[in-house]
């Protein structure tokens, strides 16, 4: 999607296109300005009904935007989370693939695999994404949040504790960390930790 070429404003439900006006575009710099703004327009319809919770239609506006606009890894992620927001993990699978081939450590495309691997019950896969995605980026608050719960979730407490650790590093004063970790604690049966954490927590 190139949009260095052409300038969007939107405003109450208008949209306006402006091309670069410094240089004459030849035929062939016409047609694809006419691509790109279809792709936009597609697009921008699909943010719109996505917020106004029109899923389905929203999924037809992102496909028609991507079949303008194919190698958008972009749009390939947002339709993947869409999919993946209206149920078909399947489909999110599927599209998110298509980008993490090109790209294999696509930082957002991994977390919309490990989202969906944890939804269709493969919480082992989602784990090692999701190990992958703080590796890569350890300085990602919401990755070793979503590393910890899942590590809790099957049953792997040092781990979660761990992870959480982590992210009180980089964000020391989130109530909701120190509560799971107070949930942690207790789970371990060490009440003196879990007081502790219950009480930053509030």
């Amino acid at each position: 999607m190139s949009m260095n070429r052409w300038v969007i404003a939107v405003g109450a439900g208008l949209v306006v296109v402006a091309g670069d006006l410094k240089v004459a575009p030849t035929p062939t710099a016409r047609a694809l300005e006419a691509v790109d703004t279809q792709a936009y327009s597609h697009y921008l319809r699909a943010q719109l009904l996505e917020r106004s919770g029109h899923l389905s239609a929203a999924i037809a506006e992102y496909q028609k935007s991507l079949a303008l606009d194919p190698g958008s890894a972009y749009l390939q992620r947002e339709l993947a989370a869409l999919y993946l927001q209206s149920g078909n993990a399947d489909a999110a699978l599927s599209q998110v693939d298509g980008i993490l081939k090109g790209d294999p450590d696509n930082v957002s495309a991994l977390q919309v695999r490990a989202a969906a691997l944890v939804a269709k019950g493969r919480l082992a896969e989602g784990i090692v994404v999701q190990e992958k995605i703080v590796a890569l980026q350890p300085d990602l608050k919401e990755a070793w949040l979503s590393l910890g719960l899942l590590y809790a979730q099957e049953g792997r407490e040092e781990l979660a504790i761990g992870a959480y650790e982590k992210l009180l590093a980089l964000q020391p004063d989130s109530p909701e960390v120190h509560y799971n970790l107070g949930l942690l604690h207790e789970r371990q049966k060490n009440s003196e930790k879990a007081v502790a954490a219950y009480g930053k927590a509030v």
